[in-house]
């Protein structure tokens, strides 16, 4: 029920941001992969009932004033971006 939950707010989140997620719109149909080797390693990930995942990268904005930008995505069995969601807290990461 948990992994339920989750997977709704992110899917909610991705249809209620989708003007504001352009800057990452191209990682769909991305593989994890290519994700790390821009990224790094994930901050954080979960792995949902479904199989799909959602991982979690905190990317620096300005590395002067520590703004960083917390990318979310999701991701299918295969690995492959199915949708993201980028934000700083306060709005969206331009």
């Amino acid at each position: 029920m948990k992994n339920f939950c989750l997977t709704l707010l992110f899917i909610t989140l991705l249809m209620g941001c989708s003007s504001q997620t352009h800057d990452i719109a191209h990682w769909k149909g991305e593989s994890l992969s290519q994700l790390i080797e821009v990224y790094g390693a994930p901050a954080n990930f979960l792995k949902l009932s479904d199989g799909n995942r959602v991982i979690e990268f905190h990317h620096s904005i300005n590395k002067l004033s520590g703004n960083t930008c917390t990318l979310s995505f999701m991701l299918d069995r295969e690995n492959k971006v199915l949708g993201g969601h980028a934000t700083n807290g306060k709005s969206n990461c331009a």
